[in-house]
């Protein structure tokens, strides 16, 4: 398993949501931001990649 698929499945089951959450969330939910916060400083995915991975819209 992959860094980045390690973190998102931790913080997921942090938050407890399951991985359909991601979806059903708004682009900017701070569950969200605070996922891709992480997985930006503990990997070297880029953000267009963990915008994507989250369903969190433009990674602008």
């Amino acid at each position: 398993m992959t860094v980045s698929k390690r973190v998102v499945r931790e913080e997921l089951e942090r938050l407890g949501w399951s991985e359909g959450e991601l979806r059903r969330r708004s682009q900017g939910d701070a569950g969200k931001v605070m996922i891709a916060r992480r997985v930006r400083r503990e990997t070297t995915m880029t953000l267009a990649r963990i915008a994507n991975r989250l369903g969190m819209g433009t990674w602008t």
